[in-house]
């Protein structure tokens, strides 16, 4: 396997805001080919890893892991969570949104 894929994707995912149902939603595909590409129990076809990187407006080869994202720099929106489990991203996605709802009162 691509080393670094899932833990890409699970990123970008976690980025845009978005469970695993809603991204497989958007891209008609099932939750669970969604789940292994994340765990890289599976790559996406040439097809699916084209309609993944324009669906988050990436390189192909970004998400191979051949390049970094262009114009990356660390901020406090860019966290590696390459080493947390699906349900700890989800976890951190809840509370960023409930801090976002704190601040609009």
């Amino acid at each position: 396997m691509i080393e670094g894929f899932g833990s890409r994707l699970t990123m970008l995912r976690a980025a845009k805001g978005m469970t695993i149902a809603q991204l497989a939603g958007q891209l008609h595909i099932s939750s669970s080919v969604i789940s292994r590409y994340e765990s890289d129990e599976r790559l996406p076809s040439f097809s699916g890893l084209i309609k993944l990187a324009h669906f988050f407006g990436v390189s192909t080869d970004y998400l191979l892991g051949m390049e970094p994202l262009p114009d990356s720099e660390p901020s406090a929106a860019s966290i590696d969570v390459s080493r947390l489990t699906v349900a700890q991203i989800e976890a951190i996605q809840k509370i960023v949104k409930e801090c976002e709802q704190l601040n609009d009162l």
